[in-house]
């Protein structure tokens, strides 16, 4: 990493140009990088105008209310939601999930009866069956009680 030796005619033209000149421009003066012209200013106390503040927020200003004109709902249009209530609209006839109460119908271990079946039947421990099948024991157990 090559430390830059800031000369003291460099500091000088960085205390002429930085309160009014964009930091970018200073580089391309100065033949430094940006981070330099940054952390040099700011070990050297330096600040931007507040006319080039003013200026720069205008600007930005300008540049954001150009680019959004085409998202804005023109004069006139009515609301896509006029007459509708907030939720209303948008639950009244969708059912999400599935009923209250209700146990989902598949599981991890759905379609692996017969397997577990035979495991238990030559006396295997729910934990054994567990870690073959990859799931914690107390889910081989629900599902043996519930399903088998």
């Amino acid at each position: 990493m090559n430390r830059r030796i800031w000369t003291p005619e460099e500091r000088q033209e960085l205390r002429r140009l930085f309160p009014d000149t964009y930091t970018a421009e200073i580089c391309k003066l100065l033949n430094c990088s940006y981070c330099s012209v940054s952390n040099q200013a700011y070990l050297m106390g330096l600040e931007k105008s507040e006319d080039f503040k003013a200026m720069e927020k205008k600007k930005q200003g300008e540049r954001l209310a150009a680019s959004g004109l085409r998202y804005r709902i023109k004069p006139g249009t009515p609301p896509p939601n006029k007459g509708k209530k907030q939720m209303e609209s948008k639950l009244s006839d969708i059912i999400l999930g599935r009923p209250i109460g209700r146990k989902s119908s598949k599981t991890k271990l759905t379609g692996q009866e017969k397997k577990i079946q035979d495991l238990l039947d030559k006396n295997v421990s729910y934990s054994a069956i567990g870690r073959i099948l990859g799931v914690h024991r107390l889910t081989v157990s629900t599902f043996a009680k519930e399903r088998l």
